[in-house]
């Protein structure tokens, strides 16, 4: 019985903190609705060639900082405070040369796991370009990979956005986040992955249009920011005294957020 209602605690507080979340996506449109239509418009130019590589390069850059902000957004909208439109483009900035390290790291790192898991004889027939039984077997081992790897960073981006500017120091307080809180933030860490995996395995299949595909990205990028949102307001109870704008700055701004009325 204990465990059962320790369960039930947990899951409540889970549903309590995406109700959160929502409401801040419902009070404050602009955050959802930049998310979709960068999302939206970085898969729609990726997909027109090669000769849109350098104009597709902008918003992908953009989104890798835009990922911080994100996080600062809700952190103030759950203080009753703005974030100013004004704000978005130097935060954004402020933001991604830490969070493309970050991404750069842990791609690194997973790709080198693949071709460990390779070395030691699991057919990863992808990498092989092969096209027998054994790819649904590796493709399965692929989703394995990204669902562990996102589970492992789920702490690691609100602590490089909210705490700390250092990409090393976001991994040690993020997985130690996780191991500390580990079973209560169970469904923070795995429902994100599950729900994205899920969006994919609906996603339109390549030969489809262009339009289709950036709708599904740009729904996917919506519920992606819905869980981001329930994982900030987790974050924050375990560290209230966070600044209002986080960790964009090395310095506090000189103009404090506005408060709601």
């Amino acid at each position: 019985m204990g465990g059962q209602g320790a369960g039930n605690g947990m899951s409540a507080q889970f549903r309590g903190d995406l109700g959160q979340a929502a409401g801040v996506l419902v009070n404050d449109p602009l955050l959802p609705a930049l998310t979709a239509i960068l999302t939206g418009g970085a898969v729609a130019l990726d997909r027109l060639g090669h000769g849109w590589a350098a104009v597709a390069l902008a918003p992908d850059l953009f989104l890798v900082g835009f990922a911080g902000t994100q996080r600062v957004w809700f952190l103030r909208e759950f203080r009753n405070l703005f974030l100013d439109p004004d704000e978005i483009w130097p935060m954004t900035l402020a933001f991604i040369p830490r969070f493309l390290v970050l991404g750069l790291v842990t791609g690194v790192s997973f790709i080198a796991i693949l071709f460990v898991l390779r070395y030691i004889g699991i057919p990863l027939t992808f990498i092989l370009g092969a096209v027998a039984h054994p790819v649904r077997r590796s493709w399965g081992i692929l989703v394995g990979a990204c669902l562990v790897t996102d589970v492992a960073l789920t702490f690691v981006t609100p602590a490089l956005a909210l705490s700390v500017h250092s990409w090393k120091e976001a991994l040690r307080r993020g997985i130690r986040t996780l191991r500390e809180t580990w079973p209560s933030s169970a469904l923070y860490a795995l429902t994100p992955g599950i729900a994205l995996f899920a969006v994919s395995a609906l996603a339109p299949r390549p030969a489809d249009g262009t339009f289709d595909i950036a709708l599904v990205a740009a729904a996917g990028a919506v519920l992606a920011l819905w869980c981001k949102g329930a994982v900030v307001a987790f974050y924050v109870r375990l560290h209230p005294t966070v600044s209002d704008s986080g960790a964009a700055y090395a310095d506090e701004p000189a103009r404090p957020p506005r408060r709601r009325a």
